[in-house]
């Protein structure tokens, strides 16, 4: 580390999850302080464990398929998804993911064969330990505004 450069740590904190096709599934309908579900957790993350730790909260079970990292749904990995789902035997039961992989369901051409099933992502939100989170905004906002006159300068000459 450069004395020019500033070094600032972070964590994840999850938030409260949040409905994937809200005009199939009504959100109000599940509850996680109040209920605990069968989850069929789905990832296409590097690292799922601190998320399949976090949500045994509101789990009585929990299934996990786990898909390679930026994986791409392709139908194969859907009609997964809805048979796992159809094979759990509970009338409480969800399907959990991560938000990046809510996105790649959502745009999966074969998303009609999931639409119908409470899909849920948590969300996450990156919180900067020691109040540094204004010093961090500053240093991002001094590096963009001293870029920005370099960046102009340079497209100008092409």
């Amino acid at each position: 580390m450069f004395p020019y450069q500033f070094l600032f740590f972070t964590n994840i904190s999850y938030k409260s999850p949040v409905v994937v096709f809200p005009s199939k599934i009504s959100a109000i309908r599940y509850s996680f302080t109040r209920h605990k579900y069968h989850i069929l957790l789905v990832t296409g993350i590097a690292n799922p464990y601190p998320l399949k730790e976090y949500i045994k909260c509101c789990a009585t079970e929990i299934e996990h398929l786990a898909f390679p990292d930026h994986h791409y749904f392709k139908l194969k990995d859907i009609q997964q998804i809805k048979e796992k789902f159809d094979a759990i035997i509970s009338d409480k039961k969800i399907v959990l993911t991560t938000e990046k992989d809510a996105i790649r369901l959502k745009e999966s051409p074969q998303n009609e064969i999931i639409q119908n099933i409470p899909i849920f992502y948590v969300p996450i939100e990156v919180e900067f330990l020691y109040n540094e989170k204004n010093m961090f905004n500053q240093e991002l906002i001094e590096y963009v505004r001293k870029n920005q006159t370099i960046s102009s300068i340079y497209t100008r000459k092409n």
